[in-house]
Formats: structure tokens, sequence, C-alpha cells
């Protein structure tokens, strides 16, 4: 994993570094997940060029766009595309609704093979975001991880890293919102362990969810060939 240091973002990172199956590794600087780029500095802009993102992928519904426009939605060069889950676009309710949340998003057949359909097909490096870089964006990783082969236990760990970046950030809106429970903003590992958990329980493995929600073979084959490293023969 490695976190960029954009002056305007707080949760920009790859998913670089993972350990995956067969004794593989994932790429660094393929695939970057964030928190909302509204604006970048001149400095960030030119760091961003060097990144090679050919495509930009928005999980957020349409009234957030129209407040804080991505950056991407009008940056020449890259393909700009907006996706939304149908669910988990606001805060649960209560705490315990996290992992049920997450794994409905996980289950959103619709916005799923369109995300996997948009990076599979991208030329060259992808970069997606929601609002904060955490629940939607969380998901999106963990699902890109799995189809890698990498552990549970580094999907949770790249996942309740958010809370670790946004820190700052959550501070400051809880100062704006004092009614705010504790658990807003966190990124507990419990959260996606919970989830992952209730996902083979219900699906039997990783590969039968796959399936079930009609993921084809071809697009997880390209973004196995797009995310991993061959580290042995």
């Amino acid at each position: 994993m490695r976190h960029y240091a954009m002056s305007t973002l707080y949760n920009m990172r790859d998913l670089g570094g993972y350990p995956a199956s067969g004794g593989n590794a994932t790429q660094f600087g393929r695939l970057f997940r964030s928190d909302c780029p509204v604006t970048f500095s001149e400095k960030d802009i030119k760091h961003i060029d060097t990144m090679h993102i050919t495509c930009a992928i928005d999980l957020r519904i349409p009234s957030e766009i129209e407040e804080n426009p991505s950056f991407f939605a009008s940056h020449k060069g890259v393909n700009y595309h907006n996706i939304s889950f149908e669910t988990g676009n606001k805060s649960p309710d209560c705490e315990s609704a996290i992992a049920s949340g997450y794994l409905k998003m996980f289950e959103d057949q619709k916005a799923i093979g369109r995300i996997l359909h948009t990076i599979a097909n991208a030329d060259a490096n992808v970069f997606y975001h929601c609002a904060v870089g955490k629940d939607r964006t969380g998901v999106v990783s963990a699902l890109l991880l799995k189809i890698c082969g990498v552990s549970d236990e580094d999907v949770i760990a790249d996942y309740q890293l958010s809370a670790t970046y946004l820190h700052p950030m959550i501070v400051a809106m809880k100062r704006e919102h004092l009614e705010w429970p504790d658990w807003i903003g966190s990124s507990k590992p419990e959260y996606m362990r919970d989830c992952l958990k209730m996902l083979y329980e219900k699906y039997g493995t990783f590969e039968n969810y796959l399936h079930t929600v009609s993921i084809d073979t071809a697009i997880t084959r390209s973004i196995r060939r797009k995310l991993l490293r061959v580290t042995k023969p």
C-alpha cells in the first residue's frame, strides 16, 4: 500500500504491495483509491499527470456530484464515469448495520458489473473515489483485492487504514456536528471482517459470489493482469 501526499486529499493510496495467490503481488501505481478530488494544486496536477491515469470512476450519487464535482470530470485525457450504488450512499442508522450495508453493495450486481467492466477495459491506470474514500471505495477495493487472491487479513488491513488518514477531517467535521455518534468516520476492522464473513456464509466462497452476481471470468482475468505482478515463474 502506498499513500500519496496530495495537498487537497487525505486518503489517496493505491492497491499495490499486497501478497496475492500463486506467489504473486499487487502492483503499485495501477489502481488508485481516494476521497473526492474536487481541486488540485498545480504541483498536484503535475504529479497526477505522471501517473498515466486514463479512467476515473466516481462512486457518488448525482446530488453529491452536483455539490462537489470531481476534478476528473473535466480533466483532459481522462475518461470520467459516474457509477453509483443503489445503497450505501448514506451513513447507516446504527453501527451494527455497517457490515450488512457493505454486503448490500457487494450484491449490487448492476453497479459492481459496471465498475469491474470499466476498470478491466481502461486503457491504463484507474482512479476511483467516493466522498471520503472509506465505505463505497472500501468495498470496491476489497472486491478488487479479493479478485486478485489477496488474503482477508490484508483486505481488512487496507480497509481500516482509512480512519487513520481521514482522522483530521473527521475530527474537524465532528466539531461542527456534535450530535454525531462516536463511530461515525470509523473504519474498524470488524466492519469489513463481518461483511466478508456474511458473504462467505451466504455464498460459500468468493468465487461462488462472483458467479452469482454474473461477473464474467474474462473481466476478472483482465483485472488480474492489470493489477498483479508475477513474482514466481
